[in-house]
């Protein structure tokens, strides 16, 4: 990451702040998407990120649809697709569109499948409170029952041959 903060931006994931991360103490502009409030249940922390809003210490923002698009794209791609809500996808979204912009985002989260599909799209990301992915990944969905194999963006929970349950592995 370069040393410069000048053209940096700090984009969140729900988990940074579970994490304890404390925005108030960071003077680089931040950024969410509205959803994020939505998937905090803890009081306190609820009341940091509001806190962080109302003093626009973070601020709110949705990305745009192509951005999404591309995403949700990426994490097909990277058989992370399944294991991403439209939250998270949203967040990837966001620092996307950021980086088109040519800011320098770094999104901040434990979640390994937010922190894979980053890695691939070449967008930075910091762990708060987890040690992080090691390496990007490549997903595969397949029955350990028959050992048929499934697409990776798959709506099945079961195999449709066997009725195993599907599972996820690495390649």
């Amino acid at each position: 990451m370069p040393t410069n903060n000048e053209n940096q931006v700090l984009i969140y994931d729900t988990s940074a702040f579970i994490g304890g991360m404390d925005p108030q103490a960071i003077h680089i502009p931040q950024w969410t998407t509205p959803e994020n409030l939505e998937e905090i249940r803890n009081k306190n922390t609820r009341e940091i990120l509001q806190m962080a809003i109302k003093t626009g210490r973070i601020k709110l923002r949705s990305p745009s649809e192509p951005f999404i698009k591309k995403v949700i794209e990426e994490t097909k791609k990277t058989g992370d697709y399944s294991k991403l809500s439209e939250i998270d996808i949203k967040v990837l979204a966001l620092a996307l569109e950021f980086q088109s912009e040519n800011w320098h985002p770094i999104i901040m989260t434990d979640d390994y499948s937010i922190q894979n599909v980053a890695s691939s799209l070449k967008i930075d990301y910091k762990s708060v409170s987890e040690s992080g992915i090691r390496t990007q990944l490549r997903w595969k969905v397949y029955c350990p029952g028959c050992g048929a194999d499934y697409p990776i963006d798959t709506k099945f929970k079961k195999c449709d041959i066997c009725g195993t349950k599907l599972k996820r592995k690495s390649y």
